[in-house]
């Protein structure tokens, strides 16, 4: 169960940083919510294992 709410955390996530990217342009904000993206995946897979 926990993996389908990591994913479904992750999807939501990616949404709102989708609707802010979209408002604001700037490059930075871009980086920094790829990089949390990234960790998150990261973090999510961790703990599958």
């Amino acid at each position: 169960m926990k993996e389908i709410n990591l994913e479904e955390r992750i999807e939501k996530l990616e949404k709102k940083v989708a609707e802010l990217e979209k408002k604001t342009q700037p490059k930075e904000i871009s980086e920094v919510s790829t990089k949390i993206i990234d960790c998150l995946k990261e973090a999510s897979l961790n703990s599958l294992l």
